[in-house]
């Protein structure tokens, strides 16, 4: 008997010291997974007055598929992504895309050779997701994805505007993906930038690499970057 109680005491003993040992450690793992999950990037404010006029920024848009390397800094992809989603008024959290409702469906995703970003409207920010370069594996064949600067990825909250929707929720996303995806390309000629809309991708398999939420399907994709320099002209076309 003097066995068994000298046991539980020890038993005890060592569960005292264990439990806080346990504890500590769960809370520091909880501790990293909220910070990880609330790492986020300011970006610098938006500019309201750019030196291209929009006349001529609607003149000069055209689609292109071929990038430099040139990297972007967070000057253009905060205008980038403010020109698509960001909040013009701020009392009733108006956009600058205009969205059925004010229902606002759309989530904006970048992908940059720096990694994945999810674009946080009401304090343009950017919430980190991966800090690896998915480009590669988003659209198979598609050169001008693999070789942006930044590619911005439009996910609809399909549960956001079929509620109030029903069957006619698809065709308002699709519209406002629509806005979106031109106010990306207009602003980027305005930044000295170029772009592509880009349609041909599998939604599953962006969905998948870019671990979006199962209610959010990717509708939409612009591609955008410095345009590469024109190629050399070859032997035959070159004038004497």
């Amino acid at each position: 008997m003097k066995n068994n109680g000298n046991s539980k005491k020890m038993f005890s003993v060592v569960m005292m010291c264990i439990i806080p040992v346990c504890l500590v450690m769960i809370s520091t793992v909880i501790s990293q997974t909220e910070t990880e999950e609330k790492k986020t990037i300011q970006l610098p404010a938006p500019k309201l007055d750019g030196a291209v006029s929009l006349e001529k920024t609607l003149a000069t848009r055209r689609s292109i598929r071929q990038f430099s390397d040139r990297k972007f800094t967070m000057d253009q992809i905060g205008q980038l992504a403010w020109a698509a989603q960001g909040i013009t008024e701020p009392k009733r959290g108006l956009r600058t895309a205009p969205s059925a409702r004010a229902t606002y469906p759309i989530q904006l995703y970048l992908a940059s050779p720096s990694g994945l970003y999810l674009y946080i409207p009401q304090s343009h920010s950017l919430q980190v997701l991966t800090e690896t370069d998915l480009r590669g594996k988003l659209a198979e064949r598609q050169v001008a994805v693999t070789n942006a600067g930044c590619n911005f990825i439009i996910a609809a909250k399909v549960r956001n505007t079929a509620g109030q929707y029903g069957r006619r929720a698809d065709n308002s996303m699709y519209l406002e993906a629509g806005h979106i995806a031109q106010n990306i390309l207009l602003e980027a000629v305005s930044l000295g930038l170029a772009g592509v809309p880009v349609g041909g991708f599998d939604p599953n398999n962006v969905g998948k690499v870019c671990n979006l939420p199962s209610d959010q399907e990717p509708i939409y994709m612009v591609a955008t970057g410095y345009p590469a320099p024109p190629a050399p002209p070859k032997d035959s076309e070159k004038k004497d």
